[in-house]
């Protein structure tokens, strides 16, 4: 479902053809169904994420001139445990909001990360102490905040996350989305 994902499955190395079926809030019916080969490395974790519009001409374009067409976006080097130090958990950012520009996202006023665009992760894992901590984000370079989290990671430390931005900056050009 949308904003759900799966644990980490097995699926063998080399080129697979993976579907990825596409419902319209009734698991019954089926309204797209996309094919997507991977070349896959034997040992390696990915997290693929499912990102995009299945009509990109019925909503907002991407303001950095991205696609924003139905697709898969793929994190070779997947972590399922944390390895950037005792008690921190390491996560990830993917950005998966169409209609919005590169952001920056903050800690409190602190820049945490730069100028990552649509359909993009970060370069790295960062590290985040076990706690609560409130992020905001904002266009690259500007100081208007457009959304602001707090989030408990206080049961993480050791752990590994991915933290998915998703839906629409502007529902209200987007067919009224999430």
């Amino acid at each position: 479902a949308f904003r759900e994902a799966t644990p980490f499955v097995e699926i063998p190395a080399g080129t697979a053809v993976v579907t990825v079926g596409v419902f319209n809030g009734d698991e019954d019916e089926i309204v797209a169904s996309v094919d997507f080969s991977l070349e896959l490395d034997a040992d390696e974790n990915y997290v693929v994420v499912a990102t995009g519009v299945l009509s990109p001409d019925d909503f907002a374009t991407n303001p950095d001139g991205t696609s924003t067409a139905f697709d898969l976006a793929i994190l070779a080097g997947a972590r399922e445990t944390g390895q950037l130090g005792a008690g921190t958990l390491d996560f990830q950012l993917f950005h998966g909001a169409t209609d919005a520009p590169a952001v920056d996202v903050l800690a409190g006023q602190f820049p945490l990360i730069s100028n990552i665009a649509y359909k993009s992760f970060l370069p790295d894992y960062i590290g985040a102490t076990a706690g609560t901590i409130n992020l905001s984000v904002a266009p690259t370079g500007t100081n208007n905040v457009v959304a602001s989290f707090e989030v408990d990671i206080s049961g993480l430390g050791d752990g590994a996350a991915v933290v998915f931005a998703s839906g629409f900056l502007d529902p209200l050009h987007n067919q009224v989305g999430a």
